[in-house]
């Protein structure tokens, strides 16, 4: 949660805030209301939104500190039980290596699937069931 700032169309400074539980990034559309388009009547329509967030790539020390400093400590970091898994930087490229043969197998099963279902809606529809003619 926090306060959302951004310039209206017409200039005009709007900060919307969110509640301590809502999470928001990029995609989270908001609704605010009677900040749309100008109606006959004087009032305004909804103002629909898209948020776009960008995460640095990169914190030097200063910036890491403020941000540890920010948030309490875990639970689960007090208490020893946190890992340290081995993490590598990969690019889209090699991920899509990587992983193309998975997605490939995963695509194939759910067209294996999509032709079961649609195999069987047509036995259905003809009077079939399971496999067996209707007599």
């Amino acid at each position: 949660g926090g306060d959302i700032m951004f310039n209206h169309l017409d200039d005009r400074a709007i900060v919307v805030r969110t509640g301590p539980q809502v999470v928001l990034g990029t995609g989270s559309p908001l609704l605010i209301r009677n900040e749309g388009m100008p109606r006959r009547d004087g009032t305004r329509g909804d103002l629909y939104i898209t948020l776009e967030v960008h995460m640095p790539h990169a914190l030097d020390a200063d910036q890491q500190r403020l941000l540890r400093n920010a948030f309490p400590p875990s639970a689960s970091s007090s208490s020893g039980s946190t890992r340290s898994p081995e993490i590598l930087s990969v690019s889209y490229d090699e991920l899509v290596e990587y992983k193309s043969a998975e997605w490939t197998q995963i695509e194939s099963q759910d067209e294996a699937t999509a032709d079961i279902e649609k195999i069987s809606n047509d036995s259905y529809a003809h009077g079939q069931s399971a496999g067996r003619r209707k007599r």
